[in-house]
């Protein structure tokens, strides 16, 4: 069985160490496992595929330009590189595409091939892009994703929210269908934290890529009504990102400097360690 993996949206470097990335390499990984060939159309790579994807053959496809309209411009074009290599390396059985604004080839060569095609949507691009950074062609970038939630043989919503969204955008209830984000149990699998010799104080924790909409910043504010009760509670923060500098400025202005710590970016390997010394784990979005 041969399947394309689509991943168009620049900001999402497929082997990369984003939480973007993670997961696109988990589903690819899930893929290889199942059997499938697999080939994958990428805007960003990040870099060789890491281990347990080393049979995996990759078309680097990147988007251009100088400014956001030449790059939304780019992302257009790219639609037709896209299908005329998805043409030339078919047959394929499957094609899944993860939704990226102004991205519908993988959807049109499904269509047009009459073969099984998903498209996964993890957030409602439009309004994220409009809100926390910038879109030039909005009227173009909604006009596509409405074209590609009706014309996708099947829609993948991470979550109840997003379904809402594909509902209340085109309407589209058949074949659209919610599968959460996936755990590696194997990996994240329950861990006792290391023994010490004195108890380790409350601790609740964050991890991510300290973005707008996580809602880090609220948390901050929630935890210093925490340390009103427990005064020797600690904060977590793994990851870095555009908001650290804001976040510690807050943790400054709240004064809880000496009861946050911020580790900046991690490994993921490292992750599970880090979340085996947390009582608690927040996503404040």
């Amino acid at each position: 069985m041969r399947l394309a993996y689509i991943c168009m949206d620049p900001g999402v470097p497929v082997f990369g160490n984003k939480g973007c990335s993670i997961h696109a390499q988990e589903m690819l990984r899930f893929f290889v496992r199942a059997g499938f060939d697999v080939t994958v159309y990428a805007a960003s790579t990040g870099g060789e595929p890491p281990a347990g994807l080393g049979s995996v053959r990759v078309h680097h496809m990147p988007i251009e330009g100088q400014d956001r309209e030449e790059r939304e411009q780019s992302a257009v074009r790219r639609n037709e590189d896209v299908l005329q290599q998805l043409l030339a390396d078919g047959p394929f059985d499957l094609v899944y595409e993860r939704y990226a604004l102004f991205s519908f080839a993988g959807m049109r060569y499904a269509h047009g091939q009459r073969i099984a095609g998903a498209l996964e949507v993890n957030a409602p691009l439009v309004a994220e892009q409009t809100e926390h950074r910038e879109l030039h062609d909005r009227s173009s970038a909604v006009r596509i994703t409405e074209d590609v939630y009706r014309s996708a043989p099947t829609v993948v919503a991470v979550s109840d929210k997003v379904r809402d969204h594909v509902i209340e955008m085109v309407g589209r209830r058949e074949h659209l269908h919610v599968v959460p984000n996936g755990v590696d149990v194997d990996r994240f699998a329950p861990q006792q934290p290391a023994e010490s010799s004195s108890p380790q104080p409350f601790t609740i924790g964050f991890v991510g890529s300290l973005k707008p909409w996580h809602g880090v910043h609220h948390l901050l504010d929630a935890f210093r009504l925490v340390v009103n009760l427990i005064p020797d509670a600690r904060l977590v923060i793994v990851g870095d990102g555009p908001e650290r500098e804001h976040l510690h400025e807050q943790t400054e202005a709240l004064g809880l400097a000496d009861a946050v710590d911020f580790t900046g970016s991690v490994a993921h390997e490292h992750v599970p360690s880090l979340l085996s010394g947390m009582h608690a784990a927040a996503a404040p979005y």
